[in-house]
């Protein structure tokens, strides 16, 4: 998108697959299958959007809230929330990470996938798996670019 003297243009459009966990909530909650979608567009097949569930699906991703080294880190009982649908650790104790202001996709501390009724469901589930997320970061002595 450009912004012109007549207001924003479009400039240029490109069809991809969202990434991370986009694709999967969305066939988790409407089993509308987005690289099936993409594929059909892309032969000229009308794609399947008519969604077959009605659900509502969440991923929260944990992002260290201060720069240095990982000395804990733990996700504590996600096995007894129903709505967990997946759960994840993504570092290792000794580690060093960024702080959420300088972060990137490869300083996540973990990811957690919540699939319920509503999204209030969903959200409330993140919500009590972030409080069960242990993490505790040590400051750095080198600069972490």
């Amino acid at each position: 998108m450009k912004l012109t003297a007549l207001g924003p243009r479009i400039t240029d459009a490109k069809c991809h697959v969202p990434g991370d966990f986009i694709s999967l909530l969305i066939k988790r909650a409407t089993g509308i299958s987005l690289p099936q979608v993409a594929a059909d567009l892309m032969f000229g097949r009308p794609p399947q959007l008519t969604p077959t569930k009605q659900r509502a699906a969440a991923v929260h991703f944990a992002y260290p809230a201060t720069s240095g080294r990982i000395e804990r880190l733990a996700l504590t009982t996600p096995q007894y929330h129903p709505l967990v649908d997946h759960a994840a650790v993504t570092q290792q104790i000794g580690h060093e990470v960024a702080a959420v202001s300088d972060a990137t996709s490869t300083d996540r501390l973990a990811h957690w996938v919540v699939m319920g009724p509503t999204a209030g469901d969903c959200h409330t589930t993140l919500d009590q798996m972030s409080q069960e997320f242990i993490v505790g970061i040590a400051p750095c002595t080198s600069v972490i670019s």
